[in-house]
């Protein structure tokens, strides 16, 4: 509703100013011609007059296709603000969805961990040949340990003491 009543107002400044130049103009010639005192003079009175009128004219051209360049600006700003609003929003989205899919990712690591951890320990064969060989490593140091007492030699201990 603004650019309407800025545009009439517009036009109303472009006319007034048109024909205070047209206005100017005549008033001039009119002081020329009361001057004039020959036909040259009437002449020069005459071409002065056209050229004024000319470059009032060409003047109020001029400002027109400036009104009509801003118009165009304002409209086409209006659209660049439309375009940078909605690629604020795009960006904003994007930044909340990728905030989005970081938090998945991080939960399906976790989940890949946990799996990995519950395969591992529901493995039977696995915690058997773990159990077993900790069971046999425990019970071959007892008995060379006990073997060595018992003969009067080295624990294992202290041989491993006496190789290093």
């Amino acid at each position: 509703m603004t650019n309407g009543i800025e545009s009439t107002n517009s036009n109303r400044r472009h006319n007034a100013t048109f024909y205070a130049g047209l206005g100017i103009g005549v008033g001039l010639f009119g002081v020329r011609i009361a001057g004039a005192q020959t036909h040259g003079d009437f002449l020069i009175a005459s071409a002065l007059t056209v050229a004024e009128f000319s470059v009032v004219y060409l003047w109020e051209r001029k400002t027109a296709q400036l009104g009509d360049l801003i118009v165009d600006f304002d409209a086409d700003e209006k659209v660049r603000g439309r375009a940078r609003g909605v690629s604020r929003a795009a960006a904003a989205s994007l930044a909340d969805r990728q905030a989005l899919v970081d938090e998945v990712e991080g939960q399906i690591e976790e989940m890949e961990q946990e799996f990995e951890r519950d395969h591992l320990l529901s493995d039977l064969k696995a915690l058997t040949a773990i159990a077993t060989n900790a069971i046999r490593a425990g019970y071959h140091a007892g008995i060379s340990g006990n073997a060595g007492a018992v003969s009067g030699g080295a624990t294992l201990e202290e041989d491993n003491d006496e190789h290093e």
